[in-house]
């Protein structure tokens, strides 16, 4: 199951499209190979979950961080409340992760290694900003951007939407301390350090965006919103 061709969620500065219509692979990083590899083991315990009580989630390498603290116990009882979609939350055997969904359809793990500029696409809601990664379609991996540390959420697309998801967990997540985030090109400073490169649109590409760190320290960090 794919997300609908035109879905949409609120962001601090309007809306964003989430989701494209076509089936694109988005272009890895040099730890993609890795990240594959994590997001598959966690794709197996969505798979597994069922079986037992508690659902077993190997945690982040930052899990102990007090922020992860902060984050887990602001998350919510229920992903998708009130809907024909509506996710309970499990009980998981590690520290700075959480679970929703029986067998479960949403594994959640705070305390990962913030991702640099990358090519993934980026989106913006309420005031969180995630890397999309599609690669496992219906399987869905969404990381933080511009947060520390990382959160990274895994959702069963097939079984609950992960635009709701990551609206869901939004006030829990938002309060990791903010580095960075993903914006516009337009909205670069217009003075970059002498080692900012700016790339290009790419042919076919809908939007670049840069990466903007504090203090108005531009690093480059593009991607397109690809369509099938």
């Amino acid at each position: 199951m794919r997300y609908p061709a035109h879905t949409t969620a609120a962001s601090s500065t309007g809306t964003a499209t989430l989701f494209p219509t076509g089936t694109a692979t988005p272009t890895r990083t040099t730890t993609g190979s890795r990240v594959t590899r994590s997001t598959l083991a966690l794709v197996s315990t969505l798979a597994l979950s069922g079986c037992v009580a508690v659902v077993p989630v190997e945690r982040a390498p930052q899990a102990i961080a007090p922020a992860c603290a902060a984050v887990v116990v602001r998350l919510p009882d229920t992903i998708a409340r009130g809907t024909d979609q509506e996710q309970p939350r499990r009980e998981t055997n590690t520290q700075g992760t959480a679970a929703w969904g029986n067998p479960a359809s949403v594994i959640l793990r705070c305390g990962e290694t913030p991702p640099g500029p990358t090519t993934e696409r980026c989106i913006n809601v309420n005031s969180v900003d995630w890397i999309i990664d599609e690669t496992d379609a219906p399987h869905y991996r969404f990381t933080t951007y511009g947060r520390t540390p990382a959160v990274q959420v895994i959702v069963d697309n097939s079984r609950v939407s992960g635009t709701t998801t990551i609206t869901d967990l939004a006030a829990a997540v938002s309060t990791l301390p903010r580095t960075g985030a993903c914006t516009g090109i337009g909205d670069a400073p217009s003075t970059p350090s002498p080692t900012a490169q700016v790339p290009a649109p790419t042919r076919g590409s809908t939007r670049t965006t840069v990466y903007r760190a504090p203090r108005a320290t531009a690093r480059s960090m593009s991607h397109a919103n690809k369509s099938g």
